[in-house]
């Protein structure tokens, strides 16, 4: 069922970047080529992410939660992407311009501990996973901290961004889908709170 699912998922987020691809570049802006990236990023990481083919990565590789690393690095590709949309919708370029800089900043540095994390986990302990049924191995632990603040601190982040633009867009379908989004950004924090206290619980 969750392979279908995740299919399911992968088809909508193809269909989104089939339609997204042709406007930006022909009518490229940087709000429109951010949520291009977002949509191309959630299609490839929802696939890699179907069980099914996470497997296949896994063993035809050898690599032990490759899959995993690479869906998580497109999940923070969404987030940042979502944001700099975001930034570029409401504020000139040259001010939105060194606020998404530093996000991308950010994600890449938060991205490359959690691959140096991997790496290490995988000589340490080649069979472990990088889940919280693992969070007793320091090194996934780590990983799975950095993982989860960086995602709370984009969720958090939109949130409050799509919230505060609501307010001003009007009463329109604009203002209708920001308030979705917040919404949505704020089931993504209730995820990243049960995954924290799972961590938390599994340590003490």
């Amino acid at each position: 069922m969750d392979s279908l699912l995740y299919a399911l998922c992968a088809v909508i987020g193809g269909v989104a970047f089939a339609y997204l691809l042709p406007l930006a570049l022909r009518h490229p802006n940087p709000a429109r080529t951010a949520i291009t990236v977002a949509t191309g990023s959630f299609t490839v990481g929802i696939a890699i992410a179907n069980p099914v083919v996470s497997d296949v990565i896994d063993r035809v590789t050898g690599l032990l939660n490759l899959a995993r690393v690479i869906a998580h690095g497109h999940a923070i590709v969404i987030a940042a992407s979502a944001e700099a949309m975001l930034l570029f919708l409401a504020l000139p370029a040259e001010q939105a311009r060194p606020r998404v800089s530093r996000r991308i900043v950010a994600s890449a540095i938060a991205y490359g501990g959690m691959v140096t994390l991997w790496l290490v986990t995988y000589a340490v302990a080649p069979t472990a996973r990088l889940t919280v049924d693992f969070a007793r191995v320091p090194t996934v632990a780590a990983y799975l901290a950095i993982y989860l603040s960086a995602f709370v601190a984009f969720t958090v982040d939109i949130a409050r961004m799509c919230w505060w633009f609501a307010r001003v867009a009007g009463r329109s379908w604009l203002s209708r889908g920001l308030r979705i989004t917040a919404v949505g950004a704020c089931f993504g924090l209730a995820y990243c709170v049960n995954k924290a206290l799972y961590l938390g619980g599994v340590w003490l």
